[in-house]
């Protein structure tokens, strides 16, 4: 494999990863979102304010990684979903940890960023033809994509086709899609190694690992919590199993 495909294998490979968290992420919040609404809703109820179409008015924004219309990269944080430069002029840079990213204008030769909200370090910057974008959207509208985007097999059936009305008929339906994004992130690991079997898989896991665990540290939820430890405990699987393999 030459040092170009290798180039584009971890390009694929963080582009992929940060995909899978931020969707593990915004299915997480968009549950809390729905308890504190529901919370909401039963005071609303007790002052007698009617309440109709909950799941349909009831609305959230989050942030969601889109193609770059330009098909151009830019310099992307993952830690904070954040584009911290937009179409980058640096030649394309995707390794872990690539030192080369601080000379983006973002980062202006120091280790830590200077636009994206926390600071944060080179190591977890990379380049990607991304964009983001934030949207509002409804609780039906979110269960929608969960359903259409994660909930692909036989078994998933009666859960996609049952009517989400309650944060307990949607924590059931986001843990079901955080199984089948870790078993996505099993699935793509194992693709690679079988394209290259020499790659450092544990190097890049290791970066996701390393934002999971940052990430838990904001959560207080205990129900989310203990999800989000059950993804890290998984990522962390992968890593022992690449790791033993070499």
């Amino acid at each position: 494999m030459s040092h170009a495909d290798l180039s584009r294998l971890r390009y694929s490979i963080r582009t992929e990863f940060h995909d899978i968290k931020d969707n593990v992420m915004n299915m997480q919040n968009a549950l809390l979102d729905m308890k504190r609404a529901e919370e909401q809703m039963r005071k609303a109820k007790k002052e007698g304010v009617r309440t109709k179409d909950f799941m349909k008015t009831h609305t959230r924004t989050q942030k969601i990684m889109v193609p770059a219309p330009d098909g151009r990269h830019s310099t992307i944080c993952g830690n904070c979903t954040h584009v911290c430069h937009l179409c980058c002029g640096l030649d394309e840079l995707s390794g872990k940890g690539n030192v080369g990213i601080r000379r983006c204008s973002s980062h202006g030769g120091t280790d830590n960023c200077r636009v994206c909200p926390g600071q944060c370090s080179y190591q977890h910057h990379y380049h990607a033809k991304k964009i983001v974008q934030e949207k509002s959207v409804s609780f039906e509208e979110v269960c929608e994509d969960m359903k259409r985007t994660h909930l692909q097999a036989a078994a998933d059936t009666n859960l996609a086709n049952q009517n989400i009305s309650s944060s307990a008929d949607m924590q059931r339906l986001v843990d079901t899609a955080i199984d089948r994004c870790i078993g996505k992130l099993e699935a793509y690991c194992t693709q690679i190694k079988q394209i290259c079997p020499g790659f450092n898989m544990v190097a890049e896991v290791e970066v996701l690992h390393a934002q999971l665990v940052a990430e838990k540290r904001s959560i207080v939820d205990m129900d989310a919590m203990a999800r989000h430890g059950k993804i890290i405990t998984a990522v962390a699987k992968i890593m022992n199993t690449y790791s033993t393999k070499r």
